[in-house]
């Protein structure tokens, strides 16, 4: 493989340097190079032949990595830089179109709508099918796993002009779109940031496109739904803004192709996949996020690399710093990542709170449970936070990456409460020199994180307020209204700790959170303290209450909807305090006092009380009467 990787790295953008996308090419070369017979004399020419083959790859890996090291330290105008371009672009084009062609999907066409003979039955398997290979039944795939897997919603993956390299030129089915072959011409200022641009697979192979994709959305999608398809990732669409840019006849230019591609989009989806069932992919370029006019929710990271380790701190940076800026136009999408794998928890806990969906790409049978239930109930909901995850005030100018001494804080707003997730990202990142992830330091060190409940603007809102009510804002945030006198304090919880403390909602001071180097992270959920007596003093006769939620679940302050004095409603003159919660699990919450009872859904339940830590805690079963991310009705009698 030392060949494959050297040119994978040579060749590819940062978006591509996978060495396992060259496995065709690699079996190419292997059948050329071996070969075995009966013969004594055959034989020993087919392990010449072998030898000779191995001599000659190395030598070409080693000029590989020679020409990789050489472009990757010269400057993007550089005479090295513009002389690949030139070769690339010109007497080597061919040889490089034949490289792509083997090894990657990114030159391939679009030659049907439809599907392949891979989905001729819920069984079949890709080995040794060809990709244009026709007899697919893709309803009886997709009813199979609905039927099957209980999955209730199942998307389809195209690109937002058929497939990587657009439609087929010469496949009769595709005439009627009218598309033309065009070749992109990257601008400077792209090229400054990425030299590769100019060789990738679209500029070198070119892209076939309708300047009018109106009909192609439009059968696509009435063909996926009427297989019983109920929505679509749309990938591909940077690319489409840089196609724009060829000079061919009738070319309108980029952002006017984009804003043609996206209005086709958004209307064919809203005609046969009603409810906004549309994930946008690979659309960071501003041609793309200024028009979606309806579709709400878009990857705001690069690709999940499972086999690049310096990727995974920058992703978790990356997708909260996009966040800033997007989370203001787009629900900001993570990504997938695998639940076994070493960075699995790291990427969990940013989904826990990212506001994010979460998936997961695992293959079948390597999961994770353990893991997995920390965000996922039984029925396959989420306690996704409200809101688009982003960076604490405190972090915006510092290089937590970079710097050896920041954590990075991701702040976000569930019903009733905060949370802040601390994370150490620092030593590596995405180098603009060499143009990939790197590690600078491979030993950063543990970072120490001061987190208080300023890091979340919109609880500062709760100071000076004492219930936490239904009546919602237009982000699902509770709206506090006082019932009685501020405590003007609020509890923070730690994940990893498990340990609560009390803090005044004023303190600059707040609570030290260690995280460790290489992805070390912690979950605080932070709660305003209630009193349904109107007290606020912690050591007197004052009942206070702060509901911290389910902490078997990272986001634990998303399973509690509401929290509020319902006293007033009670014959006795006793206090209490009464909630909706979603979920199952350990529910934890602050109690000044030890309660009477406990009620949930209508009967009383066990509950446990340290005085020590003023620390409730009681179980959650499932629901019997529904599922398990149903809001269930909570009584705490003082």
């Amino acid at each position: 493989m030392e060949v494959d990787e050297a040119a994978a790295e040579l060749l590819a953008g940062p978006g591509d340097q996978n060495p396992d996308m060259l496995k065709g090419e690699h079996e190419i070369i292997t059948e050329a190079t071996s070969g075995t017979t009966g013969s004594t004399g055959t034989h020993l020419v087919g392990k010449l032949r072998r030898g000779v083959g191995h001599l000659i790859a190395s030598f070409e890996a080693a000029l590989l990595h020679v020409g990789k090291y050489l472009l990757d330290s010269a400057h993007s105008d550089s005479l090295i830089i513009r002389a690949f371009t030139a070769l690339a672009t010109g007497p080597l084009k061919a040889n490089l179109l034949r490289f792509y062609a083997h090894a990657t999907d990114h030159t391939r066409r679009l030659s049907s709508i439809k599907a392949n003979a891979k989905f001729a039955t819920p069984g079949t398997g890709a080995t040794g099918i060809s990709l244009a290979a026709p007899g697919g039944d893709l309803s009886t795939v997709v009813s199979s796993i609905k039927s099957d897997y209980g999955v209730e919603y199942v998307y389809a993956w195209h690109a937002m002009g058929g497939f990587w390299g657009g439609l087929g030129v010469q496949d009769p089915e595709m005439a009627k779109y009218k598309s033309q072959l065009l070749l992109p011409v990257p601008t400077p200022s792209i090229l400054e940031v990425d030299p590769a641009v100019a060789w990738v697979q679209p500029v070198v192979a070119g892209v076939s496109l309708p300047l009018d994709p109106t009909l192609l959305h439009q059968e696509m999608h009435e063909y996926l739904a009427s297989c019983g398809v109920d929505g679509v990732k749309v990938d591909v669409q940077g690319t489409i803004g840089l196609v724009g840019s060829s000079p061919a006849d009738g070319s309108p230019g980029g952002p006017a192709l984009a804003a043609a591609y996206h209005r086709s989009l958004e209307a064919s989806v809203a005609r046969h996949f009603p409810g906004n069932h549309l994930i946008n992919c690979m659309c960071h370029s501003t041609e793309d996020l200024y028009n979606f006019k309806d579709s709400n929710l878009a990857r705001v990271s690069d690709d999940f690399y499972p086999r690049r380790p310096a990727s995974h701190t920058s992703h978790i940076a990356n997708c909260s710093f996009n966040s800033l800026f997007m989370g203001e136009i787009v629900i900001p999408d993570y990504d997938m990542f695998h639940s076994k794998h070493p960075s699995a928890f790291l990427h969990a806990t940013a989904r826990a709170v990212s506001g994010s969906p979460v998936y997961v790409s695992d293959k079948p049978g390597h999961h994770d449970f353990d893991l997995l239930k920390r965000l996922v109930f039984s029925d396959g909901s989420v306690l996704r936070a409200l809101l688009p995850g982003r960076p604490t005030a405190d972090c915006l100018f510092e290089n937590v990456s970079h710097d050896n001494t920041t954590a990075l804080k991701i702040w976000n707003m569930n019903s009733v409460n905060g949370v802040v997730g601390v994370f150490n990202v620092q030593g590596s990142s995405f180098s603009r020199r060499y143009r990939s992830f790197r590690t600078h330091d491979s030993s950063p060190p543990t970072l120490t994180a001061v987190v208080k409940p300023e890091d979340v603007p919109p609880l500062m809102e709760t100071k000076n307020k004492n219930k936490i009510s239904e009546s919602t804002d237009g982000d699902g945030i509770s709206s506090p209204s006082s019932f009685a006198s501020s405590t003007g304090l609020c509890v923070l919880y730690s994940d990893r700790s498990g340990a609560m403390s009390v803090v005044d909602m004023d303190s600059s001071t707040g609570i030290e959170v260690q995280v460790a180097p290489n992805g070390g992270c912690d979950v605080i959920t932070i709660c305003p303290i209630v009193s349904p007596d109107g007290g606020s003093d912690l050591d007197g006769s004052d009942v206070l209450f702060a509901p911290v939620g389910l902490v078997n679940m990272l986001n634990a302050g998303g399973a509690v909807m509401s929290c509020d004095d319902s006293s007033s409603c009670s014959s006795s003159s006793s206090l209490s305090i009464s909630m909706k919660i979603r979920g199952v699990g350990q529910f934890l919450a602050f109690a000044s006092h030890r309660p009477v009872s406990v009620e949930f859904d209508g009967k009383n339940v066990e509950f446990e009380y340290e005085e020590a830590g003023s620390a409730l805690r009681f179980i959650i079963n499932e629901n019997e009467n529904g599922p398990s991310s149903a809001e269930r009705l909570c009584s705490v009698q003082f």
